[in-house]
């Protein structure tokens, strides 16, 4: 069933050899064209993992552990990254850990990025931290070598869109699959190749079959994550994706301008036997991307 949408109104080939690398397929204007769209009018998704939405939608912005007063827990790296930043992603809303409690997210307009300061990366830093990290072959080396890596592929708000728009084009000789959605994680929007390359040869279905699942990245070694440095108003929500049954609580949250004073949100809701859980607005985001970027 499809997301229901409420609003609140208004070459020769080359001779194969085996050192030779197959030739890539050309890319057609129509999936420059994609490229460009999609790098142009991704918004950012963010999901309140511990918190449902009875509770976050009076928040009014977005904070991080810092931004609500309290000292970064240690003085890791990694632990400061996520103490002081808002996470979200530029893609679908792939968050999923079994402590999960939320059960609506919040796509951020496109534009948030040009008023909002921040980085972005081709792959999620929790792939990298701590001792369950996935993100082969690099989760076997030290943390100072993850984080230097990491450091490495940090792009700036102000040039990621355009790093964002190359990665597509490099990776997918269909820009469009970015946005693909399946049970199966680790196929899910699975590139035809990466940079660095092995990033697809150890993690997704590849890295499943050589280290066995559970043990490697799945789709979000390859999905964008945008780490905002500020707390990021609600007056940014473009779109709320909430349950059936929460539809009407999002609707008067909107009414009351609990979201801020400019133009209000628009409310997806889930399929009324969609489950309120992370993994059903995860299996439905392709829909709620597709709506907000057009084709």
């Amino acid at each position: 069933m499809p997301t229901r949408k409420v609003r609140r109104s208004t070459r020769k080939a080359a001779r194969k050899s085996p050192s030779r690398k197959p030739a890539r397929a050309k890319l057609t204007p129509a999936a420059v064209a994609k490229a460009a769209a999609l790098a142009t009018r991704m918004p950012f998704v963010h999901f309140p993992a511990s918190t449902k939405f009875a509770d976050w939608k009076t928040w009014k912005a977005f904070k991080a552990w810092t931004h609500q007063g309290n000292p970064p827990r240690s003085a890791d790296s990694f632990d400061v990254l996520r103490d002081s930043h808002v996470f979200a992603y530029a893609g679908p809303c792939c968050f999923a850990a079994p402590d999960h409690l939320g059960d609506a997210s919040a796509y951020l307009d496109p534009e948030a990025d040009r008023h909002q300061s921040g980085e972005a990366s081709p792959f999620d830093s929790g792939a990298l931290e701590g001792d369950d990290a996935r993100l082969q072959t690099w989760a076997q080396k030290s943390k100072a070598e993850r984080w230097k890596f990491l450091q490495k592929h940090v792009h700036s708000f102000t040039d990621w869109r355009q790093e964002f728009e190359k990665w597509l084009l490099h990776c997918y000789v269909e820009p469009g699959r970015y946005l693909e959605i399946s049970a199966d994680r680790y196929a899910a929007g699975a590139p035809d190749r990466t940079r660095p390359v092995d990033i697809l040869k150890h993690n997704g279905t590849q890295g499943r079959a050589r280290y066995g699942p559970g043990t490697c990245a799945d789709r979000r070694a390859w999905t964008w994550e945008a780490r905002f440095t500020q707390p990021v108003p609600f007056e940014e929500i473009l779109f709320l994706h909430v349950p059936a049954d929460r539809v009407q609580a999002a609707l008067e949250a909107v009414q009351e301008q609990r979201f801020g004073t400019g133009s209000a949100p628009e409310v997806m809701a889930l399929p009324s036997t969609a489950a309120a859980s992370p993994e059903a607005l995860y299996l439905h985001s392709q829909e709620v991307l597709e709506e907000i970027i057009g084709p």
